[in-house]
């Protein structure tokens, strides 16, 4: 390679878990070789089946939510497991070997399973950034950072054949809009950074048509080196993107009709080397006009549309681990402190959804109706 000449996308990745030592950043979240399952999502809801899964080192227990306490349901052991992630119809582990280096899984599987347990089919999706899957809100598409190409790749849930690919620099904390149209990632490499768009139905030859979004404005810590976690709100008119670099915890919310970012925050960063940065777990709630953001030990909430700060909570374990909204009853829940024990539920205050008018949803119309003995009145 000439000198001056840009890099693969492969080696610079290799490169920085070689500066790093025996960690990188990748889909979002940062971990280590010796702590892999300690710093990943860990929990995710079922709202309507009322149902939560649980990942705890390999073991992955299901639970259900519709009596007054948590009841297990069952559990698997998945050997490898790396994160957990979910949808309406199946939740699923992204497992395998970790490599030397400790940034991507070797020969990673995505195992699957209904709500109730039973194994559905385990796509092969080859060597993949760590901690980087986010399913469709159908189920039907995953994505992921390709490790090999450094591309955020659409694969398909059930056979993990590739619907499209594309990227720039270390791209990592992909998710899809509610319609599974579209994907946006942040992307960073050793002094820049960017937010990437991503048109999942314009393929041409293998690639995703791909656009640079403005990069966050005032009040924002930077893109420098930064690992992300993305979401998009229920409508699908705004995103939110959480990274962690040089200027400390930076949160951003998108306008995705424009483009253009709405609000940005900065929280204090860690002690930490580049390696052990993280990009905290975010949510949209309360009809999308509030953002819920987990910090090391609490979970902060922000008005969604202006950036102005609601206050904080504290959260019983390490927020790392992720949280799962339960926006019926304006709670949030998290894993057990110790490993086997029951979920634990966090009440919101009440005071952050104040003056915002709160939709039921069919199911919980139809659950009133059955304790009343009433006419659950028309559909929304």
């Amino acid at each position: 390679m000439a000198s001056g000449a840009t890099p693969p996308r492969a080696d610079r990745m290799g490169a920085r878990a070689a500066r790093a030592g025996e960690g990188l950043v990748g889909g979002g979240r940062c971990a280590n070789v010796e702590a892999s399952t300690e710093v990943t999502l860990h929990i995710v809801l079922q709202p309507r089946l009322r149902r939560l899964a649980v990942l705890e080192g390999s073991t992955l227990s299901l639970w259900d939510l519709s009596t007054e306490t948590p009841a297990a349901r069952g559990s698997v052991d998945v050997p490898g497991a790396d994160n957990l992630h979910g949808c309406d119809s199946w939740f699923g582990v992204l497992a395998g070997r970790v490599a030397p280096a400790g940034a991507s899984l070797r020969d990673a599987t995505l195992h699957r399973a209904d709500w109730d347990l039973a194994a559905l089919s385990s796509p092969a999706l080859g060597e993949v950034a760590r901690h980087t899957l986010s399913p469709s809100a159908d189920g039907a598409w995953v994505v992921a950072t390709n490790w090999k190409t450094g591309w955020v790749t659409v694969f398909d849930a059930a056979t993990g054949a590739v619907r499209g690919a594309n990227g720039e620099s270390i791209p990592s904390g992909p998710s899809f809009s509610p319609d599974g149209t579209t994907v946006i990632a942040g992307a960073a490499d050793q002094g820049d950074g960017a937010v990437l768009r991503f048109d999942v139905t314009s393929v041409t030859e293998g690639r995703m048509a791909m656009s640079r979004m403005k990069k966050p404005g005032h009040g924002h810590p930077g893109l420098d080196d930064a690992p992300y976690f993305s979401v998009f709100s229920r409508d699908g008119a705004s995103a939110a993107l959480s990274n962690e670099s040089w200027g400390g915890r930076g949160i951003c919310v998108y306008d995705m009709t424009t483009g253009e970012p709405r609000w940005s925050a900065t929280r204090p960063g860690s002690d930490e080397e580049p390696e052990a940065w993280f990009a905290f777990q975010a949510e949209f709630a309360a009809n999308d006009r509030v953002l819920l953001l987990a910090g090391p030990r609490e979970l902060r909430a922000f008005d969604a549309v202006t950036g102005t700060p609601l206050g904080a909570v504290p959260l019983p374990g390490d927020g790392r681990h992720g949280f799962a909204l339960d926006e019926p009853f304006w709670r949030v829940w998290v894993r057990g402190s110790t490993k086997g024990e029951a979920p634990v539920a966090v009440p919101l205050p009440d005071a952050w959804r104040e003056g915002i008018e709160v939709v039921e949803m069919p199911w919980q119309r139809k659950r009133r109706a059955k304790k009343k003995g009433s006419d659950p009145g028309p559909r929304a």
